[in-house]
């Protein structure tokens, strides 16, 4: 509760419209700022999640989800994280790519290659090449 208050003390100050966005496991915590922020009438515009695990249980998403925040979770090729771990619930729409930006229709991961793709800069690079396509 103490972080809570502190978080939202901190965005009171918050005028514009924003989006929030998390990598790995800066994902959990965009979603729990999101849904605090609608709490507090201050809801994102967007949050998007980068490599983010699975999290949540049924009543997260359930509560999460009735705040009606466009999320969108992105995830590349090989890059295992976005795969656990296996219990989560919580599924945002998810935007599968590959390297280049060229989109998948389902997560495929290779296990020997799980960390190459993992950094942000992956994550960049794929979503700049994806939106030069569209």
């Amino acid at each position: 509760d103490e972080s809570k208050a502190a978080f939202l003390k901190y965005i009171d100050s918050f005028t514009d419209a924003f989006d929030i966005v998390g990598h790995s496991l800066g994902g959990p915590i965009a979603l729990q700022w999101a849904a605090w922020m609608a709490e507090a009438g201050k809801k994102p515009d967007n949050v998007l999640l980068l490599a983010s695990p699975k999290c949540g249980d049924e009543d997260f998403a359930e509560y999460y989800n009735n705040f009606g925040i466009n999320t969108l979770r992105v995830d590349i090729y090989n890059d295992l994280i976005p795969t656990l771990p296996p219990s989560g619930v919580y599924e945002s729409p998810r935007l599968f790519l590959d390297r280049d930006g060229n989109v998948w229709n389902e997560h495929l991961t290779d296990l020997f290659h799980e960390a190459k793709n993992h950094g942000v800069a992956n994550y960049i690079r794929s979503i700049r090449c994806y939106t030069k396509q569209g």
